[in-house]
């Protein structure tokens, strides 16, 4: 996938990362999956030139692989608006996460969230449930006006 003018993406992540965009962008509009792929061939590119030697998921590390990225991304002439960055970031953020999930490489969370556990656990024991107070549930639901 490239745009006209562009050299076509050769590199070995670029099938995984498209087909992670492909799970992530179902819903969305034309613009938005533009965005991620542009998002990936930017994060492929810099990955290809600068650290040639990463061809699976497992390799990716937050630095020197992110950090370098985001330091690049920053860098870049023209620059870019902060608002453009910040959307790259994000859409590499959710990108990865999808990633984690479709090929079960479960550190690939932890690139963007290094706080994150990197256990084989599922998405639902990652999401940490808002528990309501028992006693606030039953007197809203006594049926008593006052």
């Amino acid at each position: 996938m490239s745009r006209p003018g562009r050299l076509p993406l050769d590199h070995p992540l670029a099938e995984v990362f498209f087909a992670g965009i492909e799970s992530v962008t179902t819903s969305m509009t034309d613009s938005s999956k533009g965005r991620y792929r542009t998002t990936a061939e930017y994060f492929l590119r810099f990955l290809g030139k600068h650290y040639p030697r990463v061809r699976t998921l497992e390799q990716l590390r937050r630095d020197p692989h992110i950090l370098g990225w985001l330091k690049w991304l920053s860098a870049r002439k023209p620059p870019l608006f902060k608002s453009t960055r910040s959307l790259h970031v994000v859409s590499l953020r959710r990108l990865t996460e999808e990633l984690a999930w479709l090929y079960d490489v479960h550190a690939l969370v932890r690139l963007f969230h290094p706080g994150m556990p990197t256990s084989s656990t599922s998405r639902r024991s990652l999401v940490i449930p808002y528990k309501y107070p028992i006693n606030r549930m039953r007197s809203s639901t006594s049926g008593s006006i006052e």
